[in-house]
């Protein structure tokens, strides 16, 4: 299962990868994590390696070496004394010069010495940080690449999908343009079929409004002929009329 993505998480995920000797890049913590957003992975690591830089710079610097005791400066006085006696001893005095002053740029050659010595680890301390600033730079770098690329590939995702979606979308419509159209077309239909139904109920009508009209002619020539005929009584048989089959009309009800 997936860790989440929480400044604790993506802290121990830095700390085991540079435990392990590898850069820690924001691909390495989301493999580490199992997956996760790249944007917030990036957040997230940037926030630590800020931590890490404050500490470093909390962090107590190396002092310079003190100056080598028993370099102290020669005292005035010593000097003084050497030049009142000098009249008297210059020969002496002159060699015991010659050596304090050998003796003195010895020691000044150490005090200077060890000020450069102090001074180059104070400039090799201030490259060491100025690398280390260039190289976390570069991490930094690094990661936002990858944050883009990864980003990039999401962006991509989406955009596929939205794609498919609008694909989706346009069949969809199509088919409700067809769905429509064959509605339409059975509507017309069903209109047409109400009315030739209503035609032919109308020529129903008139049909047997004939018939009938017929059927009274019929019986009236009958009776005109059975008055002229000869006395002998003629039994007619009753002419039956059937009646137009019923119809049905739009609305459901039956026609008379």
């Amino acid at each position: 299962m997936a860790a989440i993505a929480t400044p604790e998480t993506v802290a121990q995920a830095a700390a085991a990868i540079t435990a392990g000797g590898q850069k820690v890049t924001i691909e390495r913590v989301i493999q580490h994590l199992g997956g996760g957003s790249a944007s917030t992975v990036t957040r997230l690591l940037s926030a630590w390696k800020e931590e890490q830089r404050a500490a470093r710079a909390a962090a107590p610097k190396p002092e310079p070496s003190p100056v080598p005791p028993g370099t102290e400066l020669v005292p005035t006085e010593m000097l003084a004394g050497v030049s009142a006696a000098l009249d008297a001893v210059q020969s002496v005095v002159l060699a015991t010069c010659t050596a304090l002053v050998e003796r003195e740029r010895g020691r000044a050659d150490q005090q200077l010495a060890a000020l450069k010595e102090g001074h180059q680890r104070q400039l090799d301390q201030q490259s060491a940080d100025h690398a280390a600033a260039l190289a976390e730079l570069d991490d930094e770098l690094a990661d936002a690449r990858d944050a883009e690329r990864l980003i990039t590939a999401e962006l991509d995702e989406l955009s596929a999908a939205y794609g498919a979606l609008e694909a989706q979308q346009a069949e969809t419509a199509a088919a409700l343009a067809t769905t429509q159209q064959q509605l339409a077309i059975q509507a017309a239909r069903a209109d047409g079929a109400e009315a030739a139904q209503g035609r032919a109920e109308a020529r129903a009508e008139v049909l047997h409004s004939r018939i009938e009209g017929l059927v009274g002619d019929v019986a009236r020539l009958t009776a005109e002929l059975a008055a002229t005929a000869a006395p002998a009584p003629v039994v007619e048989a009753p002419i039956r009329v059937e009646p137009a089959p019923a119809t049905r009309r739009k609305g459901g009800k039956a026609a008379p």
